[in-house]
């Protein structure tokens, strides 16, 4: 039989089945729970931070491709039990073998470009109650965000070939499912920041045109691939996923 835990905060008292969460301070000030389960007493110490990874092409998804070498490389950290991902790309939870150490998750971060601020204990709470879930991406299953992601860039990069009478009627669908296939691919390795900006300026591009000319021939294609960069441009300046610094990697 679970035993049912309570959170007390001041002011409140909350209920969790069956995790009890400890809100705590490490010396550098941050925010950290340490978790513990009547039916798994060896709970790790979880960190939970705000992050920016959210996919342009996709907002109610995380980008995975972004996402993917950072959780990676946190995972190698010898402090670091796991390291996940919120399914919507604004959240990251790590499993500390012992004690929290931010300034590993700082260091880390800064070099794939990102931030990341300790969400409070009620926030933390409310995610990972139960944890984890399907709503928690750990390591390398954020292939399935970019798989999702590749779905998204086909079927918008198709349709806007039909908004622009680019090609005819009843070929799109195939164009999309031959896109979809490419980046299902591509966006599923891993890659760090030069790379995959590299590979979206120029590899992906080149693809992409050359699956065009398939369907609309190299004039058509080429005032395709300029409406899409058009596109991308757009979503740069609008996206958490992409910057003026480290280019737009989620365009679509």
């Amino acid at each position: 039989m679970t035993r049912l835990s309570f959170l007390s905060i001041p002011g409140m008292l909350i209920q969790l089945m069956p995790i009890l969460g400890f809100a705590e301070n490490t010396p550098q000030g941050e925010r950290y729970l340490t978790l513990s389960d009547s039916t798994k007493p060896n709970r790790p110490v979880m960190s939970i931070y705000q992050v920016a990874l959210v996919c342009n092409a996709d907002p109610s998804i995380g980008c995975g491709s972004r996402a993917k070498p950072v959780l990676l490389a946190l995972e190698k950290q010898a402090a670091v039990q796991g390291a996940w991902l919120y399914r919507k790309g604004t959240m990251m939870a790590i499993a500390w073998k012992s004690k929290p150490q931010p300034a590993i998750v700082d260091q880390v971060l800064q070099e794939y470009g990102l931030k990341a601020t300790p969400v409070d204990e009620q926030m933390a709470i409310k995610y990972l109650n139960p944890f984890p879930n399907h709503d928690w991406l750990k390591g390398a299953q954020v292939d399935e965000l970019s798989r999702q992601e590749a779905i998204t860039i086909a079927h918008h990069y198709a349709n806007m070939l039909v908004r622009h009478a680019l090609i005819p009627a009843g070929q799109e669908q195939a164009l999309a499912q031959e896109v979809a296939r490419y980046f299902q691919k591509e966006l599923v390795k891993t890659r760090s920041v030069a790379q995959l900006i590299r590979d979206e300026q120029t590899t992906f591009r080149t693809a992409l045109l050359q699956i065009t000319e398939k369907y609309i021939g190299p004039e058509k294609a080429e005032q395709a691939i300029r409406w899409y960069d058009q596109s991308c441009q757009t979503c740069e300046k609008q996206s958490s996923c992409g910057s003026a610094q480290r280019g737009n990697t989620c365009c679509g």
